[in-house]
Formats: structure tokens, C-alpha cells, sequence
């Protein structure tokens, strides 16, 4: 089996884009959302969702991403993760993986929200994002409180 060491540098341009993705879309600033994808996302790029979450799933291609990346900075969703950030990342020029923290909101009135966490795997190639694969610490809990209200 092959260990590769991973290097924490805050200074690396894969760990930068990264970090400025969840900035932006933690100020809401779908504009610079816009312009990362833009300037950083490679046009066949892939973002691979839990299939166990209710918008799970694959979503191809820079400007399908774009579209679904500003549209959540603009306006968080109502049901779904709301506040992501970063509290964790190691990187090296070909992958970075981002331990994010967020609160995953319900819907309707109560405003019902769980805490949770992901990790996330940012494949580049040639400098650019090629690849996000999410794996989110427990995909079932995630809509538990959309279920609870539900059902009230």
C-alpha cells in the first residue's frame, strides 16, 4: 500500500481555491462564486453528491455548477446545508480534502436545523478543479429535521 504524505500550506493554490470557495459562499457573494468557477473549474468538472441526501446525486460540468454554487450564495436553501465552512483542510497540488461544518436547515416556519460535517475531496488537474466528491459524516441524519417537521 502507498502513503502519500499530505502537506498543509495555506500558501498552495489548490488549498487557496478551496478556502476562497467556502468563504464566498459563506459571505454570500455569489459573484465571486461565479468568477472562482470561472477562472478555477475545469469545463467537464464533476461533483459527486451522497445518493442518500434528498439532492444527491451527480451534477457535470462547470456551468451547471456555477449556476447551482451562485444560486445557493445568493440565497441559502431551505432545506439543505446553510454556513458551510472549513474547520479543517491538507493539500497538495493534485487533491485537497476540506473537513466543512454546516447546518443543515429544515423547512417551513420552525426553522429547524442539525449540525453536521462533511468531508470533501477537490481533485485538480492542471490547476484546475477536475473533481468534488462529498462525503458527508451521515447522509440519513442530514433530512431528519425536514422528516420531523413533516410530521409534527
Amino acid at each position: 500500500m502507498k502513503v502519500v504524505n499530505m502537506v498543509v500550506n495555506r500558501d498552495l493554490e489548490t488549498v487557496s481555491v478551496v478556502t476562497r470557495f467556502y468563504e464566498a459562499l459563506a459571505e454570500g457573494d455569489s459573484e465571486a462564486i461565479g468568477a472562482l468557477v470561472a477562472d478555477s473549474f475545469a469545463t467537464d468538472v464533476v461533483l459527486h453528491l451522497p445518493p442518500g441526501l434528498p439532492y444527491g446525486g451527480t451534477v457535470s460540468g462547470a456551468p451547471k455548477l456555477a449556476s447551482m454554487f451562485t444560486a445557493v450564495a445568493a440565497a441559502p436553501p431551505v432545506v439543505g446545508p446553510v454556513g458551510p465552512r472549513i474547520i479543517a483542510h491538507a493539500g497538495d497540488e493534485s487533491v485537497v480534502f476540506a473537513e466543512v461544518r454546516f447546518d443543515w436547515a429544515g423547512t417551513g416556519d420552525s426553522g429547524l436545523r442539525a449540525s453536521s460535517t462533511a468531508t470533501e475531496k477537490w481533485v485538480f488537474n492542471d490547476g484546475l478543479v477536475s473533481e468534488i466528491v462529498a462525503y458527508y459524516w451521515d447522509p440519513a441524519a442530514c433530512p431528519a429535521p425536514v422528516r420531523a417537521e413533516r410530521n409534527a
